[in-house]
This record gives structure tokens, C-alpha cells and sequence, in this order.
């Protein structure tokens, strides 16, 4: 089986180079695909104004399979395509990892017009991953989003969540071996409560015959 090993320096006799996909790799192995939480609840938050066909996304972080985005110094803009005449739709904001094209983009994700629509499916695949933003309802022959139809889906696990570290201990084993050797400890101070509560009880018992002695009991 062939082994692999990272990262070193090169010497004029052996030449190290790596591969972005390689570095990738290596930081996957710490840190699920999602958003960074920066501790408020703004980070890539879609918004819109409810005065156009326009949705914002906050500055903020995402980490997709080792591959870091971010959205810096201006919330970043997006078009939602026209509504449709008869039927709302859903859309979908995705952050979307495409390896063939060798970037990380924000983009729209169209859905099907229908009296009961639906949001599109993410894109999970060996070369193309998203996650999803917000969910986008587009009203039937309006020119505008609204604010209440954009759902946030960024705390959703299933298509997005917030980034966590894959360095856990097992801690049902670990919870498993305290009650164990909690009990083996409620054991020994039962048995030895026990043991005391007889050999003081006799004594008590020794001392209250000698008591009534002296008293002519």
C-alpha cells in the first residue's frame, strides 16, 4: 500500500512541490464544510431590500473541502432572475466549490416555477460541492424580493452549517468508563460504610451494657 507524506522543503537534489488539491486535503482533515462563525449571526447572511431583483450576502468566511471563501470589505451582490408570470418559484444562494474551473463562487440556483414549489437540489460531486446560503422565494410577476422570503439555511447541516473542528474525543466511551468507575467507587464507600456503621454500633452497644452496669442496671 503506497504511503503518502507532507509537507517538506525542497533541496537542490530533491525537488518537493504540492499541489493546491494536496493542501486541501490536509486541512479537510481538521475542519468541516460550512460557514465560519464569527460569533454574531451576520457572517454570508443573504439579505434583500425588497426594492429589487437583488439579494446581498455579508462579508464573511466559508471552508469547502479545504478550500477557503470569502466575501471581504462589501457585502457581495447577486441578480435573481426574473420572476415567472404565473407561478413563485425557489431559489437557492449557494457558495459553490468547482474544482474544474478552480474557483469558489456565490451563485443563484434556479428553481422550477409550480403552484407548490420547491427549492433546487445542492450540487455534491467529486469535482463541484455547494452550500447552500438562503433559500429565495420569487413571487409570481414581481419585480421585487422581499425580505420575510428569504430563508437562511447557513445553521442547516444538511446543506450548510457552521464550520467544526473534526478533532473530538469519544466521549461516549469516555462517559461510559466514569459511570463504571463511579459505580465501583459508590461500591466501595457503601461496603465500607457498612463495615463501620457494624463496628460502631458494637461498640455503642459494648459501652451501653457497661453504662447500665455502673448504674445497676
Amino acid at each position: 500500500m503506497a504511503e503518502v507524506h507532507r509537507f517538506f522543503d525542497s533541496t537542490d537534489e530533491d525537488v518537493r512541490e504540492y499541489r493546491a488539491a494536496e493542501f486541501a486535503e490536509y486541512f479537510a482533515q481538521f475542519l468541516t464544510s460550512g460557514v465560519f462563525n464569527s460569533g454574531d449571526t451576520s457572517p454570508l447572511l443573504v439579505t434583500a431590500s425588497g426594492t429589487s431583483m437583488k439579494i446581498s450576502i455579508n462579508m464573511g468566511f466559508a471552508f469547502i473541502k479545504g478550500y477557503l471563501y470569502k466575501v471581504s470589505d462589501v457585502p457581495l451582490e447577486l441578480v435573481v432572475q426574473t420572476a415567472d408570470p404565473t407561478f413563485d418559484r425557489i431559489d437557492r444562494v449557494v457558495v459553490r466549490l468547482d474544482l474544474m474551473n478552480r474557483n469558489i463562487k456565490a451563485t443563484m440556483v434556479v428553481g422550477t416555477p409550480g403552484a407548490n414549489p420547491v427549492a433546487p437540489n445542492i450540487t455534491r460531486t467529486d469535482t463541484v460541492y455547494d452550500i447552500s446560503l438562503a433559500q429565495v422565494r420569487v413571487t409570481a410577476a414581481q419585480s421585487i424580493i422581499l425580505p420575510q422570503n428569504v430563508t437562511d439555511e447557513r445553521m442547516l447541516d444538511t446543506v450548510c452549517g457552521y464550520v467544526n473542528s473534526l478533532i473530538t474525543m469519544p466521549t461516549d466511551s469516555a462517559w461510559n468508563d466514569w459511570l463504571t468507575r463511579k459505580a465501583a467507587i459508590n461500591a466501595d464507600w457503601n461496603n465500607w460504610y457498612e463495615t463501620a456503621k457494624a463496628k460502631y454500633s458494637e461498640v455503642a452497644y459494648q459501652d451501653s451494657k457497661k453504662i447500665a452496669f455502673y448504674f445497676g442496671g
